[in-house]
């Protein structure tokens, strides 16, 4: 037996492996029986199955003292003088039964607890980021981070002065991400060293953040629209009369947008996140001061 063989700890599906050793020969298959109990009792795991030398075996049962044992496999129950058995040298331990919620891929998930069994992983659409580098391009870095400020992408500094540099990453659907540039120097990328830009598009060329004049940071909210977490009737209250860097808490509650939309001014859409879903809220109209409006689930496409 080569393992388990004594002080793993497994979780869900996981191979038993064990030395052939030419007993394949007058044994062409085998049983693996699994205990819970220390090697006192033991159940079935896996019946008649290859005596080549390792088998997945799902370990449903959470257990501090498991082991593993092989024996030959004959038809009708027979064990001749010819049969072997080997046991697992020590307890190992289960952590117990594969699950949508386990930080794992394990039960013919297609991502990490999702897919398969459990629900749908995030459809993510794919972005593009090209960024002319200035004349000091080891001064410039970028990062794209999600709603908990993880960092799901990111590049930098760059080698080559006034050079095209281009990069690809998925974004999944219904979420706000923050694009943040980054200047070392605090000159930007534009115009002092150079004619540096970037530029984000969305699937389709759609321009949803670019740039070059800057001091030491720029950050652009990209939200990638997506009918999976669309937040409905989400009332926004502003008493004053622009909108933007809102702080949205939770669906049905007034909130105060601020600082991008002066008064009297037509604007297509708004978007945010509510407990963490994508909002969008499609308006073809003139804001005024005081106005209240209603997120339609319309906009999440």
């Amino acid at each position: 037996m080569s393992a388990p063989n004594g002080g793993e700890n497994i979780n869900g599906n996981s191979a038993v492996v064990w030395t052939v050793n030419g007993t394949d020969n007058h044994c062409p298959n085998i049983d693996i029986l699994l205990s819970t109990d220390g090697g006192m009792t033991y159940t079935v795991a896996a019946n008649a199955t290859a005596n080549d030398g390792s088998e997945m075996i799902n370990f449903p049962t959470a257990s501090n003292s498991a082991r593993i044992l092989i024996r030959c496999d004959v038809p009708g129950g027979y064990r001749s003088t010819s049969t072997f058995y080997d046991v697992s040298d020590a307890n190992f331990t289960i952590s117990g039964a594969p699950s949508c919620n386990d930080g794992i891929q394990n039960q013919g998930e297609t991502g990490i607890d999702c897919g398969g069994p459990c629900t749908p992983c995030p459809i993510c659409d794919t972005y593009t980021l090209d960024i002319m580098t200035d004349d000091f391009p080891a001064e410039t870095t970028w990062q794209i981070t999600d709603p908990n400020n993880n960092i799901v992408a990111q590049a930098g500094p760059y080698t080559t002065a006034n050079s095209m540099e281009n990069a690809t990453f998925c974004l999944n659907q219904g979420i706000c991400y923050n694009f943040t540039i980054l200047d070392s120097e605090g000159d930007g990328i534009c115009c002092d060293f150079g004619n540096g830009s970037y530029t984000v598009r969305a699937p389709g060329g759609n321009i949803v953040a670019m740039g070059g004049q800057f001091v030491s940071v720029e950050t652009t909210q990209v939200c990638v629209p997506g009918n999976n977490n669309c937040a409905n009737n989400l009332v926004f209250t502003s008493p004053n009369d622009n909108f933007a860097n809102t702080q949205v808490l939770s669906t049905n509650e007034n909130i105060t947008a601020s600082n991008i939309i002066q008064n009297g001014a037509n604007i297509s859409y708004l978007c945010g996140t509510v407990n963490g879903k994508y909002i969008e809220l499609l308006m073809n109209f003139t804001v005024e001061n005081g106005a209240t409006f209603l997120a339609s689930p319309d906009g999440c496409q």
